[in-house]
């Protein structure tokens, strides 16, 4: 039943998708007069005609409360004369990038809908009575690092104090260096400052910044006690009831499940069954990713590294096909360790799942079974779960993502350059060129698809690559003003360029 309060608003939505249908199932019953823009046409829906009205362009509003747009048709949203109090711009991963006037919605919206009714409703409420908050929805996810990164170390702690054979978690140095504290076995000092900052931020963006947080005092209590302006460990074991308090603490602040959680004092063995990789890695920057690459290590056969962001040294002979754990944040730094032959398996961590991941990041997409997704937070049974069922790249595939980050380069050397030279030399055959540059814009599209979606500004118009491509080229087929043309093309493929090489991880270099 539509509030009271929303009962003279009015929305649009425009998408070309399924998605547009999604997001009209949530709002028809909440607002007076819902408009959709699909394919061309536009439909009206009330509270009294859900199944909605066909009609003509000329009888769409001349304002609205609130607007809807799919990125991939910011072109329809532009051609509209429709004004709207609030606009709101969607995407497939949720990663819309920031516009003038245009509050980005971070959330996935494909292969799953993540927008539910209660977001609908707080989004609603926003636009009857502005906050200084934007909803929840249209706030990036933050990713509490440290905060799971402890709550990953406190399961591995419970699942192995059970068993005999196993106790260096109780050791206050296991638990520094699952937390990446810990260099050669001495202490960063600096690193210890930076955590307990990192701490205190953190325990602010939780969904329950104000529960206690006594119990994960003493657990810190107990690894680090600080004297003058140094921090030392200390040297007594963690106990049971430490770990305890302090994992109570993180699963309530995090939103843990209880239920979902019950089978974290099971056996070991529960956990480590099957096989184990001969090496895990972590790359140092990720709280997370150096826990989760400590506990999976539980075994004491299983080696664990960290990798360092620096120049190329000697990586031991098991880091090529070992299994590596990333934050999402680190996946800029695979297509480098792909081109040096890394041939292992990945696992990354994230709040985004892996077919979302997947399309953000084409590295993600070479190799069946050679990379997952772990969604945070997670349990140690999801954990083992995902890193058992992981495969080396075959070979194959390895070299095929190797050909592509050279073929962009080649693109960019060998057709976009000479391309744009012949555009800028006088007496340019200039259907010829047209030609030459559909070519070339056929091929980015092809290669690399990833970067084509991305939204750039170029002459103050905000818009996907692709469609700045098509512009170009639309104008160099009109032979309007020639010599902007060239530059406005010039400039598409300098920011697509400046984006691949992004993508493909360039300047980032991995050492032991």
């Amino acid at each position: 039943m539509m509030n009271a309060e929303n009962k003279m608003l009015k929305v649009m939505v425009i998408c070309n998708d399924g998605r547009s249908d999604a997001w009209i199932n949530l709002l028809r019953s909440q607002v007076s007069d819902l408009y959709m823009l699909k394919a061309g046409r536009c439909r009206k829906f009330t509270p009294d005609d859900p199944e909605g009205l066909a009609i003509p362009h000329s009888q769409l509003p001349k304002t609205v409360n609130a607007l809807l747009f799919h990125s991939s048709d910011m072109k329809l949203w532009e051609n509209i004369q429709v004004e709207a109090d609030y606009t709101f711009e969607f995407n497939t991963p949720g990663t819309p990038q920031p516009k003038p006037g245009v509050i980005p919605i971070y959330r996935q919206t494909f292969p799953y809908f993540a927008i539910k009714p209660s977001d609908v409703d707080e989004l609603l409420a926003f636009i009857v009575t502005p906050q200084q908050a934007y909803p929840t929805i249209c706030q990036p996810v933050l990713t509490p690092d440290l905060l799971s990164a402890l709550a990953t170390l406190c399961q591995g702690y419970l699942v192995m104090e059970n068993n005999p054979s196993i106790k260096v978690c109780t050791q206050p140095s296991w638990w520094l260096e699952g937390i990446g504290l810990l260099q050669q076995g001495k202490l960063d000092q600096y690193a210890c400052q930076e955590m307990l900052m990192c701490l205190k931020e953190e325990w602010t963006i939780t969904k329950k910044p104000d529960a206690s947080h006594d119990g994960l005092d003493r657990l810190l209590a107990n690894l680090l006690i600080k004297q003058s302006d140094s921090y030392k460990v200390i040297s007594r074991s963690v106990s049971s009831q430490v770990v305890v308090d302090a994992y109570g603490n993180l699963r309530e602040a995090l939103g843990i499940c209880i239920q979902s959680d019950a089978t974290c004092m099971a056996k070991f063995e529960d956990y480590t069954s099957g096989k184990v990789p001969v090496s895990i890695f972590a790359i140092r920057g990720s709280f997370l990713a150096t826990a989760t690459a400590i506990v999976l290590a539980m075994r004491s056969s299983t080696e664990r590294h960290l990798l360092e962001l620096g120049a190329v040294d000697a990586l031991p002979n098991t880091f090529y096909k070992s299994t590596l754990v990333v934050a999402e944040s680190q996946v800029t730094c695979l297509p480098t360790l792909r081109s040096q032959g890394f041939s292992g398996a990945i696992l990354v961590l994230s709040t985004e799942t892996f077919p979302v991941l997947k399309q953000k990041y084409r590295v993600l997409r070479f190799g069946q079974g050679s990379h997952d997704a772990l969604t945070i937070p997670f349990t140690l049974a999801d954990l083992h779960s995902k890193a058992n069922n992981l495969v080396p790249i075959e070979q194959e595939n390895l070299r095929l993502f190797q050909n592509e980050l050279k073929a962009f380069k080649h693109l960019y050397e060998r057709g976009i350059i000479p391309c744009l030279q012949r555009l800028e030399q006088p007496g340019t055959d200039l259907k010829l060129a047209t030609e030459e540059v559909a070519i070339i814009v056929e091929k980015m599209k092809a290669e690399t698809p990833v970067a084509c979606h991305s939204v750039i500004t170029i002459e103050d118009e905000t818009l996907q690559i692709q469609h700045h491509l098509r512009k170009a080229l639309h104008r160099l087929e009109r032979q309007e003003s020639l010599n902007s043309t060239v530059c406005y093309l010039k400039a598409i493929f300098e920011q697509w360029y400046k984006l691949v090489r992004s993508a493909a991880g360039e300047n980032l270099k991995l050492a032991s």
